[in-house]
């Protein structure tokens, strides 16, 4: 098991993604170097991979990280909508929509 973050590492990286988003580098645990929030995900889907199968969520997992990348995160996607729209009422209405259509865990491992 990788030793846990030191705080000044976990508050650096919280700065990171909140300035580049997606294209924020992170500070590797074991190394304590740089390295890209998709290798991040990779690194850290790697060491769930066990539980998960056998929770049965591995492929919806990858399905949630891989569409993160693609579509961008929901505050990309939200300004994206004001942009295009330069409407609030259409941003509300797709959270909105987005928080109706939501899907969770399946219900045996909410309880």
């Amino acid at each position: 098991m990788p030793k846990p973050l030191s705080r000044a590492c976990l508050e650096e990286n919280k700065w990171r993604v909140r300035r580049r988003g997606l294209a924020a580098a992170l500070i590797d645990w074991n190394s304590e170097t740089p390295v890209s929030l998709h290798d991040y995900f990779d690194q850290w889907l790697l060491r769930l991979t066990p539980v998960a199968k056998e929770l049965g969520l591995l492929e919806r997992m990858r399905e949630k990280i891989q569409a993160l990348f693609i579509q961008g995160a929901s505050a990309d996607i939200q300004r994206g909508i004001f942009k295009r729209s330069e409407n609030y009422q259409t941003l509300v209405q797709h959270l909105i929509h987005e928080t109706e259509e939501a899907q969770f865990a399946p219900a045996q491992y909410m309880q």
